[in-house]
């Protein structure tokens, strides 16, 4: 049943590019269209860039923005350092 489904979609998509071909011809736009999809296809891909930092470069940096001692259980609340000292 899956495959005969997978068919009627493939023929009904087929049959909505005809007409939407067909469309563009009669309206003298066929090529540009097709130039145009070529051109969106060509792009480069963006690609992201990470740059990673050793780590005497983080730790200047966090002293230039925290120029002050902080201790480890600055960052917990009252109720995580509480739980810390049951375990």
């Amino acid at each position: 049943m899956s495959h005969v489904l997978v068919e009627v979609v493939r023929s009904t998509r087929n049959a909505a590019v005809s007409l939407a071909e067909d469309a563009l011809k009669s309206l003298k736009m066929g090529k540009e269209v097709v130039l145009e999809k070529n051109k969106i296809r060509n792009l480069p891909s963006e690609k992201k860039i990470y740059i990673l930092r050793n780590w005497d470069s983080i730790i200047d940096e966090t002293e230039k923005r925290i120029p002050y001692d902080v201790s480890l259980k600055e960052i917990f609340t009252d109720e995580e350092q509480l739980l810390m000292k049951n375990i």
